[in-house]
């Protein structure tokens, strides 16, 4: 039997769990070789960023929003949380998608009319543009386009190439 009294007590739970989280999902497609990672400051313990595979630089391995240089192809980072005992972790994918290209070498010509040569990117689109007035690039999405009419002196054609969002362009002087 109670007899009217009562009795109480306080119980104190503390959730000390960690949780590693990013501001953006992954993967990520870019045309740099640098790029800020999205780790979020932990409110609780620390944190640290390490390379699960790439080979590149993190510049500061502690800093959540810390910069990576030296991108290749395919990154993956990850962010790991820890306090005490607990940790936690996420992982996140960088694919660095630039490339380079060659319009070809420079040429002399004796004529009014030349081939050029850029580069052949599998799974890509390119260009050829040019400002010389009298110039006329018969097919302009063809690596190996014919030039007709030159001007006299120098004629600069650019070689623009589109992969995976990224663009890279080069040129050649006909003269």
């Amino acid at each position: 039997i109670n007899k009217g009294c009562t009795a109480s007590d306080e119980v104190i739970i503390s959730n000390n769990s960690v949780v590693a989280s990013l501001t953006q999902a992954g993967p990520v497609d870019i045309c740099e070789t640098t790029y800020t990672l999205p780790g979020v400051k932990p409110v609780y313990g620390s944190g640290e960023w390490s390379m699960v595979s790439g080979s590149n630089a993190i510049a500061e391995t502690s800093k959540y929003n810390s910069t990576v240089s030296g991108l290749g192809s395919n990154n993956v980072y990850r962010w790991m949380v820890s306090a005490g005992s607990w940790s936690n972790s996420v992982d996140f994918v960088i694919r660095n998608n630039s490339f380079s290209v060659s319009a070809g070498d420079d040429k002399e010509v004796c004529s009014t009319s030349v081939q050029l040569n850029g580069d052949v990117i599998a799974g890509s689109t390119g260009e050829w543009t040019t400002f010389s007035p009298t110039a006329n690039i018969v097919t302009p999405s063809a690596f190996n386009s014919n030039v007709n009419t030159l001007g006299a002196g120098v004629n600069k054609f650019t070689w623009t190439v589109t992969k995976n969002g990224c663009s890279a362009s080069d040129y050649v002087l006909i003269t």
